[in-house]
């Protein structure tokens, strides 16, 4: 067993005033804002020579003091703070390096004050979030349109590339080319000017990436630029600002569980920079990007057992205009269609020889709001039964296949979950950053134990001692890859093979 001493040394400044710090955690997780949370006791400058040192103990007042100071400061997000940590690490191993973190210019968020007993000594607890915080106090129109604005989002949605270019799309029509009633008073139009600009533009924080490609392809197995534009519009009707008080945060994180996305970090976009996120496919079988954990270094791991809720498929019901004759647009003798018309399954065992389940699932969103839309405008759908059976059969079910297969990829294994408290570091042995939303690898002498996709990473520094980093994962297997989920870099719905 690794034996190792770490000596922990903070420069935090608010506001460009220097403030003491006694510990601190940094959260960050899959699809939330990375933040750190400083221990802050109240202190004084005292004339004093390193051998004649002067102490005084605080007072609850002195408490009281920092208190009001900083939580004023942290009114109205305007207060930014730069927080800087060094690791000296004393080891048994000699390729242990000391490790140097800066979090500059993040927001002032909020300051609350611990309690006092005769065995804890009180602090402030100072929030400081990185600068994407700043998306949660601005997504929603309050006022009242003039007329519908599916035409403009339309649009302005068609041959947009990828998710966040929708995003500033609609955004951008929505601010300038809809119409809206006067308001009572300025606020509500104060709010949609905010959006998507300045320090509210989801691109100045979050990066794209689409298996290798910058470039979105809308469930992939719709083929045609008309049907793509048309995903694309259904895309922006769900990332339009809504009356329903949300925020830009609120929507980005909502969208991504409708489109099979997660925010992540990487090692070109992580907390330690602005643009500190990547919105990408989830990919919790992911191969690509693997950050080791080495038992050395370990406190506390959970090995994962048997999954319990096996899957052995997944099944979806087309949308229901797919399994009833149109009332209209049809000429002629009716004929019976049966393709098109069942529900698609997505099983890579055998579901009769296994001992798992089926589970059943709608049809994605996206897709019904889609074709949808070409049923009620009478296009591409109505003008022949030909053109609707070549489309229920082609386009729209291996799309519908398609999404089964992400389903079952990003449910399979998802409830086998695992923790590793491992010695603090920011960084595993390899050199590479500790951040969720790549695969983690525990080690134990030379052998690999088990795999788990990372969901949070708490870093908990204290003057006192209890130094660790805790890794929380899901999707915990014993080994890389399962049999089942053919390639885990990519996601089936966003597969461009």
């Amino acid at each position: 067993m690794e034996e190792r001493v770490v000596t922990l040394s903070f420069e935090a400044k608010i506001d460009g005033e220097s403030v003491d710090v006694c510990g601190a955690n940094i959260i960050l997780a899959v699809n939330e804002i990375p933040r750190i949370e400083l221990m802050v006791p109240p202190s004084k400058n005292y004339d004093a020579s390193p051998l004649s040192p002067s102490v005084s103990r605080p007072r609850i007042s002195d408490f009281a003091d920092l208190y009001k100071k900083l939580s004023k400061k942290a009114e109205g997000l305007k207060t930014r703070g730069t927080v800087k940590i060094t690791l000296k690490t004393k080891s048994t191993e000699k390729d242990i390096k000391d490790e140097k973190l800066t979090l500059e210019n993040w927001v002032l968020c909020g300051v609350g004050l611990s309690g006092a007993s005769a065995t804890a000594a009180p602090h402030l607890s100072v929030i400081l979030q990185h600068p994407s915080c700043y998306l949660t106090k601005v997504g929603s129109i309050y006022e009242e349109p003039k007329s519908t604005a599916y035409s403009v989002i339309s649009s302005a949605s068609a041959n947009c590339g990828s998710f966040l270019e929708i995003v500033s799309a609609v955004y951008s029509a929505m601010r300038d080319d809809v119409d809206f009633y006067q308001a009572p008073d300025d606020m509500p139009e104060e709010y949609r000017k905010n959006l998507g600009v300045n320090e509210y533009d989801p691109e100045r924080y979050i990066a794209e990436k689409y298996n290798g490609s910058g470039k979105m392809i809308f469930w992939n197995a719709v083929t045609t630029q008309d049907a793509v534009n048309k995903i694309a519009a259904a895309i922006g009707t769900m990332v339009c600002p809504a009356d329903d008080g949300t925020s830009t945060w609120d929507m980005i994180v909502r969208s991504s569980g409708s489109l099979f996305l997660g925010v992540v970090q990487n090692e070109k976009n992580n907390y330690t920079m602005e643009k500190g996120l990547v919105i990408e496919p989830l990919k919790p079988w992911r191969t690509d990007s693997v950050i080791r954990l080495d038992e050395d270094r370990c406190m506390m791991t959970e090995l994962p057992g048997m999954d319990m809720m096996k899957l052995v498929g997944v099944m979806a019901r087309p949308v229901n205009m797919f399994t009833k004759p149109l009332q209209s647009g049809f000429k002629g003798e009716k004929k019976k269609r049966n393709e098109g018309v069942c529900d698609i399954l997505y099983a890579p065992v055998d579901p009769e020889s296994s001992d798992g389940r089926i589970m059943k699932t709608s049809a994605p969103p996206i897709l019904c709001q889609a074709f949808a839309e070409d049923g009620a405008k009478g296009q591409n759908i109505s003008e022949s039964e030909i053109a609707m059976t070549d489309l229920a059969t082609d386009s729209f079910n291996r799309a519908i296949m398609n999404y089964c297969r992400a389903v079952y990829e990003i449910s399979y294994g998802s409830l086998n979950t695992a923790r590793a408290q491992m010695a603090l570091g920011f960084r595993d042995v390899d050199g590479k950053l500790i951040l969720p939303g790549n695969t983690f690898r525990f080690v134990s002498d030379g052998k690999d134990i088990y795999y788990g996709y990372g969901r949070k990473v708490v870093h908990t520094m204290s003057s006192n001692g209890g130094c660790s980093t805790l890794v929380e994962m899901t999707h915990v297997r014993p080994t890389k890859t399962v049999q089942t989920v053919p390639d885990g870099n990519i996601n089936a719905v966003y597969d461009l093979g």
